[in-house]
């Protein structure tokens, strides 16, 4: 692994790419920026940290013929590697909110956005963001966010907890082979956010209906049961969102 921190930037996810375009990037290589100022999460919506309080870092990472069809795995690794670092510092309640976030007490405490890069019908690279609220006070404008020191109620070391948390991810994304997927699979499910209770959501026509999170499908799509009719329905991350 090679670490490069950075005082600022826009985004370490564009950072990273753009180092990948001369050639030279390292595999396995880490920014780490205090300051990020247009920092990006899923479906286009922003990440907002704070300076010195949030850890907010980019890996990237090479893959040798492991088949695109697939790719949505590496969402599952990550995840699970971040879970597992965060369960290591005694975080309560974690859970995770399909398709990328963490939880602890059911509010969001860290956020991954992974941005692949295929080659013909194989997962050439990826570049891995990670946002993690770690010191923060307070979400005055956020009622749905907390931080591991509001749910620890204790300080952390940023560089002791970007260490775990870069090597618990590592650790994962090299074990994921074709061999790996149900296990993989199979642990993700274990951790999901509401599943298997009656709960509300937004679906792709902005109707509302209430239902129950059964898992994933081998796709990466989220398993719902309406319960109006008993049917279990797959969907996309744009497709439906879960009301809480």
């Amino acid at each position: 692994m090679k670490l490069i921190k950075l005082s600022a930037t826009p985004s370490t996810n564009a950072h990273l790419k753009a180092l990948l375009q001369t050639g030279e990037l390292v595999d396995e290589t880490v920014i780490w920026a205090h300051d990020q100022t247009q920092g990006k999460g899923q479906q286009g919506t922003s990440w907002r940290s704070v300076p010195g309080q949030s850890l907010t870092i980019s890996l990237f990472r090479r893959f040798d013929r492991f088949p695109a069809r697939y790719q949505f795995y590496l969402n599952l690794g990550i995840s699970i590697g971040v879970y597992q670092a965060l369960s290591h510092f005694g975080l309560p309640e974690l859970a995770v909110k399909w398709p990328n976030d963490i939880l602890s007490e059911g509010k969001k405490l860290c956020g991954i956005l992974v941005e692949n890069q295929l080659d013909g019908k194989q997962l050439g690279s990826a570049v891995i963001g990670i946002g993690l609220n770690v010191n923060e006070a307070s979400f005055p404008a956020l009622p749905k966010a907390t931080s591991m020191r509001l749910s620890t109620g204790r300080q952390f070391d940023l560089d002791e907890v970007c260490d775990m948390l870069v090597t618990s991810v590592l650790r994962e994304i090299r074990r994921l082979d074709k061999h790996t997927l149900a296990e993989f699979q199979g642990q993700y499910q274990k951790l999901l956010f509401r599943q298997g209770v009656e709960s509300l959501f937004e679906g792709p026509d902005q109707e509302h209906f209430r239902g129950i999170i059964e898992g994933i499908d081998e796709q990466g799509r989220l398993l719902v049961r309406h319960l109006v009719d008993g049917n279990v329905r797959a969907y996309l991350p744009k497709q439906i969102s879960l009301q809480y």
